[in-house]
C-alpha cells in the first residue's frame, strides 16, 4: 500500500462520499429538515461514485488502494441513508434491513479489508464484483425512492420491498463473488 494512492483524484471522490457528502446529506436531512436539499447532495455524491471509477481508467490510476476505496466508501455512504428514514419504513422494510442487508454489507467489508491487510491469505478478493455495482444500483434506487416518498408522492411499499429485497440478494450475490474457492 502506498500512502501516495490516497491522493490521487479517483480516491479523492472514492473518500469524498463518506467524508463529505454522508455528513452534508445528514446535516441537510436530519438537522436542517431540509430534504430537498438533501437529495440534491446525495444524487450529486452518488455521481461521483461513477465518475471515480471512469477516471481511475481514463488517468492509469487503477490502483490496490483504490480497488478496496471504492466499494468501502459506497458502503459508509450508501448504506447508512436510508437510517434517514427509518422511522417512516414498514416493521418488515426495518427488519429486512436492519436484519439482513446490513450485517451482509458489514461481512463484505470486512472481508475486504481482511483481504487488503493479509493479500496472503488469499481466502476474499478485493474490488468490487457484477454483485456489488447492482447492490450499490439497487441501494441508490431504494434510496431515491425513499426521498421521492418523503418529498414528492408516497411510493408503494411493494417496489421499496422490491429494491432493498434486490439489493439485499445482490449483496449475497457480491459476498459469494468474493471468496476464492482455490485451494492452496
Amino acid at each position: 500500500m502506498k500512502w501516495s494512492e490516497f491522493r490521487n483524484l479517483p480516491n479523492i471522490l472514492s473518500l469524498s462520499r463518506p467524508f463529505f457528502f454522508l455528513p452534508l446529506t445528514a446535516l441537510a436531512v436530519l438537522w436542517l429538515q431540509w430534504t430537498f436539499a438533501g437529495a440534491v447532495i446525495y444524487v450529486i455524491g452518488a455521481l461521483t461514485d461513477s465518475i471515480d471509477g471512469w477516471l481511475a481508467r481514463k488517468q492509469k490510476q487503477v490502483t490496490i488502494t483504490g480497488k478496496l476505496i471504492d466499494p468501502l466508501a459506497d458502503k459508509l455512504f450508501f448504506d447508512p441513508l436510508p437510517l434517514f428514514f427509518y422511522s417512516s419504513l414498514s416493521p418488515f422494510l426495518q427488519h429486512l434491513f436492519i436484519f439482513i442487508y446490513v450485517p451482509l454489507e458489514c461481512i463484505l467489508m470486512f472481508g475486504g479489508l481482511y483481504a487488503w491487510f493479509a493479500p496472503s491469505q488469499n481466502i476474499f478478493s478485493v474490488g468490487a464484483n457484477n454483485g456489488g455495482k447492482w447492490k450499490t444500483a439497487s441501494i441508490i434506487i431504494f434510496t431515491i425512492l425513499l426521498f421521492v416518498n418523503e418529498l414528492i408522492t408516497p411510493i408503494s411499499e411493494k417496489y421499496l420491498i422490491t429494491m432493498l429485497s434486490a439489493a439485499t440478494g445482490f449483496a449475497f450475490m457480491s459476498f459469494v463473488g468474493h471468496i476464492n474457492y482455490s485451494k492452496s
